[in-house]
């Protein structure tokens, strides 16, 4: 029986046709098939998630009596009043009538076990606040509703890290070999529980990995049909799959109209977080976004010297970025340009070498290449080097923190030292910014910013033994805009010289 069917014949009342139940029984079903290892869903608030988790787990039980779940919530209360309801659930003349036989072995506040052949004596279900001791059960499925209580636990760094210790060592640890997990929640902040599982699966592909299917309160048409709110993500492919675009994810509970009155009366941080699935750190935030300058022209003859700085990924995982900042001789610095887009390997070096070209013959400087050396950046330095010995060209090996990296850096923005020039760029760049570390679905423009921005401040980072910005590897305001074929020889001679005597002392 499928996921939904079993949800539609329990459901108190008359069930209410929505695409969004389609979709969460739709990825529950995958999970119980094997097609997905763990599971997470981001619903806003009153979309009946709770309801809808009870009969998942009721659903588990009746098709295999001798499952084990752990029922996990922010408290012990909230997560035994959902116990108790899968156990009512079982009960229902509906189930018992599709499943004959069902009936209870042990039960009380603490855990109850149904009585079927093969019962190995354990609990069936153990109910168990996130922050519990949950010592002494192993699970098969845990089901996670809500593990955070309200605002003020949400933005407690202090109950972010205790939730969080306390899952991988209570939760993870009792988790069976083939244990499912599944994570449904409306989200709050950044570092929430489900924000650092799906950070760390797509930091680490040997970490339990996790598909996402986000519903959103609006996701409207982005002239393909689809919308780009709402997604199903899976963080081992890194692949995104955009929902069908709706005005309101129910309309019969949640009018557009009454929508756009509830995003007015909370603001933008409430609104992007409880309703759209996509929380920014708010007071934690590295760059707010009203920090940044906004400029609509730049006097170019103020530039002392650029960085071209990419991070890189093969069309597989994210986007490649590109981010063109400058040096001022007024003071402070500015973001020429942005460039975002999703590439396989074989564009890479020459977008690559193209929009190198483009800065020189636009600003009259040659810009400090700068790549991440990783990945598909470690295979486009190997190649640029061939292809484009001229360039200047530096790989950087990022901090491995990405909250350590956002700090090496947020201090400039923070204290409006650096401008955003004129394009169509700024307002993805700004949200993708104010969302970093870990805040939303991309972060490909914040690495390759902070790699620019750290080349102004660290020769330790950048290992580049001539210095970041020696004048024989620059090209300044006022120089020839096309100088490859000198340039090109001169690093030549510098690289006879170095091979005979070592690097040069300029």
């Amino acid at each position: 029986m499928k996921t939904y069917d079993f949800i539609e014949g329990t459901w108190p009342g008359e069930l209410i046709e929505s695409p969004a139940l389609r979709h969460i029984t739709e990825q529950c079903d995958h999970l119980r098939n094997g097609g997905i290892q763990n599971l997470a869903i981001w619903t806003p608030p009153g979309l009946g998630k709770s309801l809808t988790l009870e009969r998942v787990a009721a659903h588990l039980i009746a098709e295999n009596p001798c499952v084990h779940l752990g029922v996990i919530s922010y408290a012990d209360d909230i997560a035994t009043r959902c116990s108790r309801a899968v156990k009512e659930i079982l009960q229902h003349p509906w189930v018992a009538e599709r499943f004959p036989g069902l009936d209870f072995a042990v039960t009380n506040e603490t855990g109850w076990q149904m009585k079927a052949i093969g019962q190995d004596g354990r609990l069936t279900c153990v109910p168990r606040g996130i922050l519990s001791s949950i010592t002494g059960h192993r699970f098969d499925w845990t089901l996670i509703d809500d593990p955070v209580k309200n605002w003020a636990d949400a933005w407690s760094e202090k109950i972010q890290q205790r939730t969080y210790e306390n899952y991988i060592s209570s939760v993870v640890t009792r988790s069976s070999v083939f244990g499912k997990q599944v994570i449904i929640q409306t989200r709050w902040n950044a570092r929430d529980l489900s924000g650092m599982v799906i950070d760390l699966a797509k930091d680490n592909p040997k970490a339990p990995q996790w598909r996402v299917l986000c519903l959103a309160a609006t996701n409207d048409d982005a002239g393909d049909g689809l919308g780009r709110d709402s997604y199903i993500f899976d963080t081992a492919t890194g692949e995104y799959q955009y929902l069908k675009a709706y005005s309101s994810i129910f309309p019969t509970l949640f009018p557009r109209e009454w929508l756009n009155e509830r995003r007015a009366t909370v603001g933008e941080q409430v609104w992007n977080a409880l309703y759209m699935g996509s929380p920014l750190p708010g007071e934690s935030q590295l760059f707010p976004p009203d920090t940044w300058k906004l400029l609509e022209n730049v006097n170019t003859d103020n530039i002392l010297n650029i960085v071209s700085a990419w991070d890189l990924s093969a069309g597989k995982h994210d986007l490649s970025a590109n981010v063109v900042l400058a040096q001022m001789s007024t003071g402070g610095y500015v973001v020429l340009d942005v460039f975002a887009r999703k590439l396989s390997f074989n564009h890479l070096p020459q977008i690559i070498s193209e929009r190198h070209d483009m800065i020189t013959a636009q600003y009259n400087c040659r810009p400090l290449l700068i790549i991440e050396d990783a990945s598909a950046g470690t295979q486009a330095i190997d190649v640029l080097r061939v292809m484009r010995a001229d360039i200047p060209l530096i790989p950087v090996t990022p901090i491995k923190s990405k909250q350590e990296r956002g700090l090496s850096v947020s201090h400039f923005v923070n204290a409006g030292m650096v401008s955003l020039g004129p394009g169509e760029w700024r307002e993805e760049f700004i949200q993708e910014l104010a969302c970093f570390p870990g805040g939303g679905r991309f972060d490909d423009r914040a690495d390759a910013y902070i790699h620019a921005q750290r080349a102004f401040i660290s020769d330790r980072e950048m290992k580049d033994p001539h210095g970041n910005f020696n004048a024989r590897y620059m090209l300044k305001p006022g120089g020839p805009a096309d100088a490859r074929e000198a340039l090109l020889q001169e690093v030549m001679e510098e690289q006879e010289y170095e091979q005979e005597f070592g690097w040069a002392d300029f």
